[in-house]
């Protein structure tokens, strides 16, 4: 913490001792700041496609007063047109493309269902033979029966022609019986050949049911078998080649949806070559008051974009340019150590001297404290916190991005007992002061509190009224 340093007296420096004091200890926190304006617009050119660096052809001088709508940066176009026109060029080939895959891909479907039509077509006059296959074996199925009917009805018909036989025989006696047994024997074999003939019809009947189709039938079943897989295959290959076709033509829609978005980018990007300012104000080259803490240098940054800040210099996109600040409305930034940060908090007094004002000095107050630390540099370890305040005096002459020092003037403690800084000594990691009591010099350890660059607050170990030492006394005996 820089502490507020007050002069030592010539009486106190002429002493040899002198009285411990009970009182408040005065602390301040001074700290380097920068005057920021708050109502400011920090303008970038940040394009959405183009990612070159830009040649300035026209600037404004730094510190001018400037209207809303003024021309402020001109940059030349020709590098942006140049990739307009290529980017133009790549939509033409990437539209080009898109109509190939497009026809590609109607030509796959049109092959597809050309095919799947043919292949069903093949199909259907197959089944159509099975069908008529099947009636066929239906008709051969109806004539055996009716054969195996017919059959039926002679042998009711010879049954009773021999029994109508036996009955005329028997009835008449129109031969001897020797003549009519042989008559019998020969009705009943041709009965009995009917009934077998019959049988063997039935027998083949069953099996023409069971296992008679015909090789042709068969052959017709298993080539509708064989079609419909046939045209499942063809359909999945059909399908996969319409699909691939599909994905290129996607492929080739995506690929000239971003050209055009590339081209229509580059176009919004050329109408940011020519920068007006968005409010009036000053106008100022690069950031002012940087977002790094203040005091913390980062070399190679803002210098770098000021120097280019001119006719034919070339400048790096999506970095701040130009800041165009209204400087009724300032702040002033700074940045705290980690060991400070405990005795700040809002709305305490400050004191505000310009660098480019040295005799002059305006109040203020801390307007706000952050409550997490920003690390600076990039292999530090420290850590600071940034603040910031406002001057309550008027002071017209004060612009943006001065920088000046601040005296924050922390709030009193409470009373202490209060020894001079030069009385503590630190001896074996303890401080100890000697005290002057009975006309000799004691040694005494202390617990100290807080301290500033004159006086430290004693927590132990000296009481107020008590003589101490402004020096190591050399008076070695009467040191126990």
């Amino acid at each position: 913490m820089l502490l507020t340093i007050l002069p030592a007296s010539s009486s106190i420096l002429a002493q040899d001792t002198i009285k411990a004091r009970t009182g408040q200890l005065e602390l301040s926190v001074n700290l380097p700041g920068i005057f920021v304006a708050d109502d400011k617009d920090e303008i970038k050119i940040e394009p959405s496609k183009y990612s070159g660096d830009l040649i300035v052809t026209k600037i404004l001088p730094e510190g001018v007063n400037v209207k809303k709508g003024d021309s402020l940066i001109e940059f030349e176009t020709g590098e942006v047109d140049d990739a307009i026109v290529e980017a133009q060029n790549e939509a033409t080939d990437a539209n080009v493309e898109l109509k190939k895959a497009q026809a590609e891909y109607l030509s796959a479907v049109i092959d597809r269902d050309a095919n799947l039509a043919h292949l069903h077509t093949e199909l259907g006059h197959l089944e159509r033979e099975v069908r008529a296959s099947i009636v066929k074996q239906s008709m051969d199925l109806a004539e055996k029966e009716r054969a195996i009917e017919r059959r039926i009805e002679s042998l009711a018909d010879a049954k009773l022609d021999f029994e109508t036989l036996k009955q005329m025989y028997e009835e008449r006696k129109i031969a001897k019986p020797i003549s009519a047994e042989i008559l019998y024997d020969r009705e009943r074999r041709g009965i009995k050949n009917q009934e077998l003939a019959i049988d063997v019809l039935e027998t083949e009947l069953e099996y023409f049911k069971r296992f008679d189709k015909s090789k042709t039938q068969l052959e017709k079943e298993l080539a509708v078998d064989k079609k419909k897989a046939d045209i499942k295959k063809q359909k999945v290959n059909l399908e996969a080649a319409v699909a691939e076709k599909k994905g290129i033509v996607d492929k080739a829609q995506r690929k000239m949806d971003a050209a055009m978005r590339k081209v229509t980018g580059l176009q919004h990007d050329q109408t940011q070559l020519c920068v007006v300012s968005p409010r009036d104000g000053v106008l100022f080259y690069g950031a002012t008051g940087s977002e790094m803490p203040a005091g913390v240098v980062v070399f190679g940054t803002m210098e770098s974009v000021r120097d280019n800040l001119k006719i034919g210099g070339r400048v790096q996109t999506h970095r701040v340019l130009l800041t165009v600040s209204q400087m009724d409305n300032l702040s002033i930034k700074m940045s705290v150590s980690e060991h400070d940060i405990q005795h700040l908090k809002n709305d305490l007094p400050l004191t505000v001297y310009p660098d480019a004002f040295p005799n002059e000095s305006f109040d203020g107050t801390l307007t706000s404290v952050d409550q997490i630390a920003t690390k600076i540099g990039f292999t530090s370890v420290q850590r600071r916190f940034k603040v910031m305040g406002k001057c309550t005096d008027d002071a017209p002459q004060l612009r943006s991005g001065m920088n000046c020092r601040v005296c924050i003037h922390v709030a009193p403690t409470n009373e202490k007992v209060l020894i001079p800084v030069g009385c503590l000594s630190a001896v074996a990691g303890e401080f100890i002061c000697f005290v002057k009591q009975t006309g000799k010099a004691v040694r005494r350890a202390v617990k100290l509190g807080r301290s500033n660059a004159e006086f430290a607050e004693i927590e132990s170990g000296v009481e107020a009224g008590e003589e101490v030492y402004l020096h190591t006394p050399d008076l070695s005996a009467s040191v126990k």
